[in-house]
């Protein structure tokens, strides 16, 4: 019978099968992710829009510079006498004008630096969906190897039992085996058969998910499982990470721009200035003379109506929800890597009993083969040690994956460093 070292998990994975075939590892998937996720492009479009919105609202407070010209044409018949030579029939007037703001409430500098939050909030809210990307890819990444993976313990189990029906016809030719023995070998390898065909539909079903969060064909390239040790940090640990979470960050920029719609709210209740000023390049001939005119205007509030306190009670009433926001996302991401933390921890310690269990599964197969060929044991006997043995590696491969799987979603969820 044909040796099966089962007692290498998972290294199967990282063999490649033709040379031409390009190796994929989590990393690479989610390199090239990024390039084609459209979701994350027009985060940062959000990025960009918030900057343009800042500089216009800056744009308030600096001068205006334009030129004017006004051409005019009418009927000096039905001019009145007293009108004199100050009337002419077509008059033309061309200027440039400076309109400077002097004092309008600091709020054009209110609503520079709430869009410059804006920004800010933007870009750590792009810092955020990659991680949700990352996550996406690295499920699509981890049931493909967990597929493969049940893929290959299946193929070895049917190589071991299509030995078993080879070993029992010769045993039946030797009178050492009944029918039922042959026939019930027979029936386990159509059995597995059966699984594989199965498995191979969800491996293609899962590659195309994959081949879809990736924006590239994975088709029948390899999947490469990281090797690097996992780092065992204590809870309290990913916790303290997990406060400088990047969508908690995005969150308390919220809160500051929200605080900074109020003193732009505000803003309307100070008088304003400003400053108007005009340079003629012609003008009618009764006030050619006149080159320039400078005019200050100055605006001081009483009442508007209500309008003003209405919106600063809405500012203010926004600025509530956003710090509410705060406090419910704070408990919401420390729940989440109590959680997750917890589901790592128990699928290692699932792992390493696992491997005890197919340790012991593999003893009994073993002894229960030798036993056959003694007579000590039936043939279904023989069946049923195999099958445990299957399933106990199967088990122990998925406890191995899914601890991967669980330590991925736990540095996500903190966005701690590996």
């Amino acid at each position: 019978m044909k040796n099966f070292n089962w007692l290498t998990p998972l290294l199967f994975l990282s063999l490649p099968l033709h040379a031409e075939q390009k190796n994929l590892t989590l990393n690479t998937c989610y390199d090239q992710a990024l390039k084609t996720d459209e979701t994350l492009r027009r985060l940062q479009e959000n990025i960009v829009q918030a900057n343009q919105r800042a500089r216009a609202a800056l744009g308030g407070a600096l001068p205006f510079l334009s030129w004017n010209w006004q051409g005019t044409r009418q009927d000096e018949g039905h001019l009145p006498d007293s009108a004199g030579g100050f009337l002419e029939k077509s008059q033309v007037e061309s200027k440039i004008s400076l309109d400077q703001s002097l004092f309008s409430g600091l709020r054009e500098f209110s609503a520079r630096a709430g869009f410059k939050r804006e920004e800010a909030r933007n870009a750590l809210i792009l810092t955020r969906a990659k991680g949700d990307l990352f996550d996406r890819v690295a499920q699509a990444f981890y049931d493909v190897v967990s597929l493969e993976s049940a893929r290959f313990n299946t193929d070895t189990v049917l190589e071991l039992t299509e030995s078993r029906v080879k070993e029992i016809q010769s045993f039946l030719k030797l009178g050492k085996a009944k029918d039922s023995e042959l026939y019930s070998a027979q029936s386990a390898v159509a059995s597995v058969k059966a699984e594989r065909v199965k498995l191979l539909g969800n491996i293609r079903a899962a590659r195309e998910e994959l081949s879809y969060q990736i924006g590239l064909p994975v088709d029948d390239r390899l999947l490469v499982l990281s090797t690097n040790p996992l780092v065992n940090n204590s809870l309290d640990v990913f916790l303290r990470q997990s406060h400088h979470r990047s969508d908690l960050n995005a969150q308390r920029e919220e809160v500051a721009a929200q605080r900074l719609r109020i003193r732009y709210e505000k803003g309307a209740y100070w008088p304003n200035a400003r400053l108007l000023g005009n340079y003629y390049t012609q003008r009618p001939k009764a006030m050619d003379s006149v080159d320039w005119d400078l005019m200050l205007m100055l605006n001081v509030p009483f009442y508007q109506g209500g309008a003003v306190s209405a919106r600063v009670r809405e500012a203010e009433s926004l600025l509530r929800q956003s710090e509410d926001e705060y406090v419910r996302l704070e408990r919401r991401i420390h729940a989440d890597v109590r959680k997750a933390y917890a589901q790592w921890r128990a699928s290692d310690e699932e792992s390493q009993a696992r491997e005890e269990a197919t340790q012991a599964a593999r003893l009994s197969y073993e002894a229960q083969t030798k036993e056959y060929r003694l007579g000590l044991v039936t043939n279904l006997d023989v069946l049923q040690a195999l099958r445990t043995f299957y399933q106990e590696k199967r088990a122990w491969d998925d406890a191995l994956i899914e601890t991967q799987r669980k330590y991925v979603s736990l540095l996500i969820v903190t966005e701690a460093q590996p």
